[in-house]
């Protein structure tokens, strides 16, 4: 017969055992509800962005820096396009321009856009070339005084070294496959024929910016004459030239979205920036990275539509 005393002890033992185990369990448990909530919090935080329980919102979207090929801009301002809580969108743009192509594909998002949503352009600093091809995509435009608008054209720069190389005593060989081919060559003088198929290829281009201008803004024979030189204008001479609709900031564009789109002056307004449709934590790490990486300089390939000093 077992000893009464040993039992009592063995069946302690075993009790302290489990209640340790179910210890550790809810201390884990409690670990990660801990950790989700704080990687939960620094992801709205990093995002700049609370969104409205129920309801809808105003979605502000930044449109900065050197603007290219983005498909994955392009696919969030679809998305936007289809969410039933949006019911606007406030684009702040603060660019010089970039790639044609990039700049094109971003009007055509942001006219689907407008298409569905009431959406305003916010234009901070600048505005100009691409930048300001973005702007004349959404329904009304608002600029600072002072902003940087304009710049209607197109660019095409390439640096020539040839006289160098002849310097150097060194000769380039190249075989084409037509005399057209890969020209103009910084490694050779630009000949006539060259010269004229890529003027050719930028009054293409700057034709189609100006089609859009054209499209989108009402402007009189002598404004479009001056727009078109490819000049830059301060927000105050572009509202006068017919480039922008009003003075000022997001206030006046809410003012505007209130007055004529109907929409609540009392909807809140949400930032809400591109974002992959990723994990949280990988969304995280990317706007951690985002905030500790240096800028470099892009290396744009094809024609710019860009203004720079």
């Amino acid at each position: 017969m077992a000893d009464p005393l040993a039992q009592r002890l063995a069946d302690a033992t075993v009790d302290r055992r489990r209640l340790k185990r179910r210890l550790v369990w809810w201390r884990s448990i409690a670990i990660v509800v801990v950790i989700a909530a704080l990687a939960a919090g620094g992801w709205f935080f990093l995002r700049g962005e609370t969104l409205p329980p129920g309801g809808s919102y105003i979605a502000r979207v930044p449109i900065t820096g050197i603007i290219e090929d983005d498909p994955k801009l392009v696919e969030h301002l679809g998305r936007l396009a289809e969410n039933s809580r949006v019911s606007g969108v406030m684009v702040t743009v603060n660019s010089p321009g970039g790639t044609f192509s990039g700049s094109e594909a971003l009007y055509y998002a942001l006219r689907d856009l407008s298409n569905a949503k009431p959406t305003a352009a916010v234009v901070g600093g600048m505005a100009a070339s691409g930048g300001y091809m973005a702007a004349i995509a959404t329904d009304h435009i608002v600029a600072r005084s002072g902003s940087i608008t304009g710049s209607v054209g197109v660019i095409f720069q390439m640096p020539n070294v040839h006289r160098l190389l002849d310097d150097l005593g060194i000769r380039v060989e190249t075989v084409r496959s037509g005399p057209l081919k890969a020209r103009p060559s910084p490694l050779e003088p630009v000949s006539g024929a060259a010269l004229d198929a890529t003027e050719r290829l930028i009054n293409d281009l700057f034709n189609q910016f100006v089609g859009f201008v054209t499209e989108r803004r009402t402007l009189s024979e002598s404004a479009l004459e001056q727009v078109t030189r490819g000049g830059v204008f301060t927000g105050r001479r572009g509202q006068e030239l017919g480039l922008v609709d009003a003075l000022g900031g997001e206030r006046e564009a809410r003012q505007w979205m209130a007055t004529a789109r109907g929409i609540d002056p009392e909807t809140p307004v949400v930032d809400r920036p591109m974002t992959d449709e990723t994990f949280w934590w990988q969304e995280l790490l990317e706007n951690i990275e985002s905030r500790a990486r240096v800028g470099a300089t892009p290396i744009l390939d094809g024609p710019w539509a860009i203004w720079h000093q």
